[in-house]
């Protein structure tokens, strides 16, 4: 399972980075299907390889891990947090089931030591200092508000991330998810009973950025559909450059109410997954490994699939290509020359590590907010 949610998370965020590597196989060299494929292939990867080795970085990345680590630190440092702000959210919605307000939130002020200040707020909020490696000390803000009454679905349930900056509130994130509740005490990781829907758009740079041109944007685009499909989209732009689009389609029954990412994930058995990288390279696939990619929008589909390969002490998975549409399949690491795979290999070391780390702290801060949020998205 684990490496079955490994392999759908790693083809959406970085379209099968893992395409970047591979080990010799010899094709027959008379063969002109085959070395058609290969010579496309070759300069295809050379070329992307060039440009994303000159655009992209992980700044954003690692800024918003910073970020992460540092509220989770906050809220750790206070062994009672969690249960406090259970029993505070609790009292507020008792007070305001008669009037059914939606101020029965709760707003958190942390200071730099974990101390914590509350009051009444509608949503929650979660304001706390953090510093980031080259830059002075900044206030973020964390928030998630409701605008539900007791007679209105769906529900709109907005999440915002932004910072002060020179006096002003500067947004780095805004989502907004249409959902219908399940019961009147869901917390958030079982409110998508029927269908939802959410957009967010990140900027990632700060507000200092000089050149806004080299900003990474980041879009992202959920729905559930009336016969219980999951739809993620998923766009990353780097220096005004397309690096990557993804889409997973996940079939789920209209009536399954997702308690958990994991839980979603053990529940199917057909997840397809379609991404793009600069616009060039096309990858189509589903969860049981049946996949294709193609050079340009409109080149031909050359199957493709995943064997173990040994590099010195660790076994990896690497892509393998039908050349030919025949029943040999040759690695990439003999079709691409020697720079363009060190090059590949490079980008892949990179991204791995940092998807992986920074998948690490959201999947904290999110385990956190769930323990702490039973009561306060509803009303």
């Amino acid at each position: 399972m684990k490496r079955m949610l490994n392999w759908a998370i790693a083809l959406i965020l970085i379209s099968g980075s893992s395409l970047l590597v591979g080990c010799a196989v010899a094709d027959d060299p008379y063969n002109p299907e085959a070395d058609r494929n290969r010579d496309m292939l070759a300069t295809h990867f050379k070329a992307d390889a060039s440009v994303l080795a000159d655009n992209l970085n992980f700044d954003a990345i690692t800024l918003s891990s910073q970020t992460t680590l540092q509220l989770l630190a906050l809220m750790n440092k206070s062994r009672t947090f969690k249960e406090d702000v259970k029993k505070m959210i609790a009292l507020l919605t008792i007070q305001n089931l008669t009037d059914r307000t939606n101020s029965h939130g709760l707003r958190i002020i942390f200071d730099e030591k974990g101390n914590y200040q509350v009051g009444p707020s509608e949503g929650m909020v979660f304001i706390f200092p953090a510093t980031v490696d080259g830059y002075g000390k900044m206030l973020y803000k964390l928030s998630m508000a409701s605008n539900r009454n007791f007679n209105e679905v769906p529900e709109l349930l907005r999440v915002t991330l932004s910072c002060m900056y020179q006096d002003k509130e500067v947004v780095l994130n805004s989502s907004v998810a249409s959902v219908k509740m399940t019961s009147d005490f869901p917390g958030m990781a079982a409110i998508t009973l029927g269908t939802f829907s959410f957009e967010s758009k990140i900027d990632y740079f700060l507000p200092d950025a000089k050149d806004a041109a080299k900003a990474s944007t980041i879009d992202i685009v959920g729905s559930r559909e009336s016969d219980g499909n999951v739809n993620f989209q998923l766009g990353y732009v780097q220096n005004k450059l397309n690096i990557l689009d993804a889409n997973m389609n996940i079939p789920l029954p209209a009536d399954y109410v997702i308690k958990s990412i994991r839980g979603m994930m053990e529940t199917v058995n057909s997840i397809t997954v379609s991404s793009s990288i600069l616009d060039d390279l096309y990858v189509t696939g589903n969860i049981k490994g049946d996949m294709q990619i193609a050079c340009g929008k409109d080149g031909s589909a050359i199957p493709m699939k995943f064997v173990d390969v040994q590099e010195g002490e660790t076994t990896l998975k690497m892509p393998a290509f039908a050349l030919d549409y025949s029943s040999d399949y040759t690695l990439l690491k003999d079709i691409v020359d020697a720079d363009t795979y060190a090059q590949l290999m490079n980008l892949y070391q990179q991204t791995a590590s940092r998807i992986s780390v920074t998948s690490t702290d959201y999947a904290d801060l999110l385990t956190m907010l769930l323990q702490i949020l039973p009561i306060a998205t509803t009303n």
